[in-house]
């Protein structure tokens, strides 16, 4: 019980980190008018975005991309290991090819981040919600909606190593079954030595 209460804490608290996030914007956007733009559903695209944000975008948040890139590369790496050779071959390799997939997952959602954050920065000049477009605030906004979206990444493998970790009696009744183990393989290894020793002395 009171592993599972740490657990509930640990994703509370991972829950709240989220929503404190969702309200840390990204520098020079005008949210007077960004409120205004989806206060009157006139965002297009961006709604949908923000939909699956948690709000985030509408906010103008570094967290605005949500798990988006994430996802987008974890697909793009499933469909690679059943059509590109090598990827294949790491798939078939078990657990360490997964681990390399899983890495060059993590490192594919970067790129991804970068180009799904220059997309919303043009859309938000395009709607007019910027203070001072042009490159200065592409570039600020995409290094900080990038590691936002990386920021996510972590902690959701937070979560979930969180939620898969074995129990702490688990974890108790494996070490217990290890040491039972040894112990049987040491008390056979001297069972056998006292045999062999017998027979030396009946020779």
């Amino acid at each position: 019980l009171a592993d599972l209460r740490s657990r509930l804490a640990f994703l509370l608290g991972a829950f709240i980190v989220f929503r404190i996030c969702a309200h840390v914007p990204v520098p020079g956007i005008d949210y007077v008018r960004l409120k205004e733009i989806f206060a009157a559903g006139d965002s297009g695209v961006l709604d949908f975005i923000n939909l699956f944000s948690g709000g985030a975008l509408s906010n103008a948040s570094v967290v605005a991309l949500g798990i988006f890139p994430y996802i987008t590369s974890s697909i793009i790496m499933m469909l690679g290991s059943y059509s590109i050779p090598w990827l294949e071959e790491l798939r078939k390799e078990g657990s360490s090819g997964r681990r390399r997939i899983n890495q060059y997952t993590r490192i594919g959602t970067v790129p991804l981040a970068l180009f799904q954050a220059y997309g919303i920065t043009v859309g938000l000049e395009s709607l007019d919600a910027v203070d001072n477009p042009g490159t200065a605030f592409r570039l600020t906004a995409m290094v900080c909606m990038t590691g936002g979206a990386v920021f996510l990444m972590w902690l959701g493998e937070q979560m979930r190593k969180t939620i898969n970790a074995p129990s702490k009696n688990a974890r108790r009744e494996r070490k217990s079954a290890r040491l039972r183990l040894y112990s049987l393989s040491a008390a056979d290894a001297i069972r056998v030595y006292a045999r062999l020793l017998f027979k030396r002395c009946k020779i």
